[in-house]
């Protein structure tokens, strides 16, 4: 096989608002957002902006999303261990 063979539509899930274009005969990276072109491969995003309204529950969506993904063999008070 192909030593180097990644399957490319995977690459472009990791790096979200970016796709690989062809640009004057090479190869870059489209931003979607701002359409500017770069030939290194921008780096994985991780994280988020919560920017919503005073008032919406910015601090119980936080609160849930921290319940629902529990670091690994982490067990709360009802005994069942989260994996």
């Amino acid at each position: 096989g192909d030593p180097g063979g990644e399957d490319e539509d995977e690459d472009d899930d990791e790096v979200p608002f970016f796709k690989k274009a062809r640009e004057k005969g090479r190869e870059v990276w489209l931003s979607e957002i701002t359409n500017a072109s770069q030939e290194t491969r921008p780096p994985a995003v991780r994280g988020c902006i919560l920017a919503d309204d005073m008032g919406l529950g910015k601090t119980l969506q936080t609160i849930a999303l921290v319940l629902v993904n529990p670091p690994e063999g982490r067990v709360y008070p009802d005994g069942i261990e989260r994996k």
